[in-house]
């Protein structure tokens, strides 16, 4: 297959010797951009899917360069923490405030690439990936650049690199096929078997999400389903079993519980945004493991 070097999507991050997101060592991708709002999700960088400034305030000095050099006014002071203004900021083209942050404190959250781009991160890891590796792409929804991704698996597969998606299925169905014919390996959220509550937690529509759910795990992909345990909102033994259940009645065979963690919550601070999950306790090992329990005895 001859690569199309013209398509780009917008990439936050890439990760290498990832060992959690499907079989072998991976070279995880993560898109940005994402339908969903998660009040617990560790990347709200990728919420949007075109690039502007991140701001670490830890590393912030104050010296008032970046509000000097911002010739769209984005950054503004408000309480010894810079403030950027992300919709003033996506239009600027030079992001020349980054370049003359003496503390580093400043970057740029997303990164246009061309499927070459990615290509040759993932060949460097190629090596590592024995029989099972590859590539993952992630997000945000990796989804939302399905024809993108697309092209990248095929190429990927003409080199026996095995491919997988991490999706959280709140997308169009005709994306959903475009990219399962050409994956392996499928890891999908399942959060919450009501409608209403799902909604007021993430604002996604569930009907979409069960109907693509529905239909991949009748393709006979790999399919693992995945379910975060969120304090409030699912982490109990009924919630749980109610999905079990129905997940099981869809044909799932594969079914994780992900602890609730808080490891994204600084960057919400450094965001100016509110956490949506305030000062939640982390959930005690004992119900982690009795919930754990509750898929494992299906």
């Amino acid at each position: 297959k001859k690569m199309d070097k013209t398509m780009k999507a917008n990439v936050f991050n890439i990760q290498r010797n990832s060992i959690h997101d499907g079989p072998g060592i991976r070279t995880n991708v993560f898109f940005k951009g994402c339908p969903l709002r998660c009040r617990w999700c560790c990347n709200p960088e990728s919420w949007r899917t075109e690039s502007f400034v991140y701001s670490e305030n830890i590393k912030c000095i104050h010296c008032g360069k970046c509000v000097a050099a911002c010739k769209m006014q984005a950054i503004t002071t408000e309480n010894e923490k810079q403030v950027i203004n992300y919709e003033k900021c996506k239009e600027c083209t030079d992001k020349h405030c980054v370049q003359i942050c003496p503390s580093g404190a400043l970057s740029i959250m997303g990164k246009e690439m061309s499927v070459e781009d990615i290509w040759e991160e993932v060949k460097r890891d190629q090596i590592f990936y024995g029989k099972n590796g590859g590539i993952t792409a992630s997000g945000g929804e990796p989804l939302l650049h399905a024809k993108f991704i697309r092209e990248l698996f095929e190429y990927c597969h003409t080199h026996g690199i095995t491919t997988a998606i991490e999706t959280c299925l709140c997308v169009e169905k005709e994306k959903v096929h475009e990219v399962l014919e050409v994956t392996d390996y499928v890891l999908c959220d399942y959060k919450h078997w009501d409608k209403e509550k799902f909604y007021q937690w993430t604002g996604g529509n569930l009907d979409i999400i069960e109907e693509n759910l529905a239909d991949i795990l009748s393709s006979k992909k790999d399919v693992v389903v995945r379910t975060p345990l969120i304090p409030g909102f699912n982490a109990d033994r009924e919630t749980i079993q109610k999905m079990c259940r129905k997940l099981k009645d869809l044909g799932a065979e594969k079914i994780e519980l992900l602890p609730y963690h808080r490891l994204g919550k600084i960057k919400y601070e450094n965001m100016n945004m509110p956490y949506g999950m305030k000062d939640d306790k982390l959930l005690p090992e004992e119900l982690i493991r009795e919930l754990k329990s509750i898929p494992e005895s299906m």
